[in-house]
């Protein structure tokens, strides 16, 4: 199970190897904001919320509404994860 979860990682950060750039539906100083995607390890106490609080800003998007959007692109049915796992996260310029 362990090696299916972490291939299943692998393989959604190797889609987004380096920064994949969209365009976002927020803005920054009144100015569209661009989204960019990055695989990030995760370190010992991150939490989807704590990453949250790290990569929302400069979206429209609130701590929950960012929380939903890794679990969606991670594919995460909970919100559990793991020190050592790799995860895709968006960030906003």
């Amino acid at each position: 199970m362990f090696l299916v979860l972490m291939t299943a990682a692998f393989l959604t950060c190797f889609c987004h190897i380096g920064n994949i750039r969209s365009m976002a539906q927020s803005s920054v100083n009144g100015h569209p904001a661009t989204r960019y995607y990055t695989c990030i390890q995760l370190e010992p106490g991150d939490t989807l919320w704590s990453l949250a609080e790290r990569y929302r800003d400069g979206s429209d998007m609130t701590a929950r509404e960012y929380v939903n959007e890794l679990r969606r692109i991670n594919n995460i049915a909970g919100t559990k994860v793991h020190a050592g796992h790799m995860l895709t996260v968006c960030y906003y310029r």
